[in-house]
């Protein structure tokens, strides 16, 4: 049995038939390799329309992907999404690294809600102090560089 990972899954069985005759067993697993996921965010900065978001990933072969916003009077409702490994070996590696995620709004945040459409909670606003005195982890990341 060939286990294969195609975007074309009939093109795919078609080219293997070919080239292993009609005999070959194909069990297509999926589309690609890595596949989108929700992913939660801890916190986020906003400067005028633009709504900063922070987050992790994995070491083991997680990738950023994309954010994806819903606007309504009392909320800003955001999605972050990573692509994560779907088939074949990934590694056992522990610890995450921080990544963030820009998008642009209609309207800055105001008074509204900034809710974690991955599990439907409201998240706080990125706090340049981390409550000793010095400059949380997280806040180093949502400055402005240069």
């Amino acid at each position: 049995m060939l286990e294969i990972v195609a975007a074309d899954e009939d093109a795919a069985r078609a080219t293997l038939r070919d080239r292993y005759g009609a005999g070959v067993d194909v069990r297509h697993c999926a589309p690609s390799r890595m596949m989108p996921k929700a992913r939660a965010f801890r916190s986020w900065a906003a400067e005028g329309r633009r709504l900063k978001l922070f987050y992790e990933i994995d070491f083991n072969g997680e990738e950023p992907h994309g954010v994806k916003v819903v606007e309504s009077e009392q909320e800003v409702r955001v999605t972050v999404t990573i692509l994560a490994p779907a088939v074949g070996a990934v590694t056992r590696i522990g610890g995450t690294q921080p990544r963030t995620a820009t998008a642009d709004l209609a309207l800055s945040v105001g008074q509204r809600k900034v809710i974690d459409a991955s599990c439907g909670r409201q998240r706080p606003e990125s706090d340049p102090q981390d409550g000793r005195g010095r400059r949380a982890r997280w806040w180093r990341l949502a400055r402005p560089r240069g």
